[in-house]
């Protein structure tokens, strides 16, 4: 029996919102100014930010391709 969303798509999920929070975080919590340049430490928390999000939501996309891959095998398997 396999399971519909696998453990590990929880994870990636809760990575996918913390980059997004990381990302957002210097302007919601009004550390950086709005016209001025960003800081360096604005400028790490975005960067940080977009790269958990890009490797979660790779993963998030693998996991689907490869539920996906799983199905159609099981699917086209004779029945016994």
């Amino acid at each position: 029996m396999s399971r519909l969303i696998s453990p590990g798509v929880y994870v990636l999920v809760l990575t996918l919102i913390a980059g997004i929070w990381i990302g957002i975080s210097p302007f919601v919590l009004q550390t950086q100014a709005s016209a001025s340049a960003w800081s360096s430490s604005t400028i790490n928390d975005v960067a940080t930010g977009a790269v958990l999000m890009v490797v979660s939501l790779l993963g998030i996309g693998s996991q689907i391709v490869l539920a996906l891959r799983d199905l159609v095998r099981s699917d086209a398997e004779p029945a016994s």
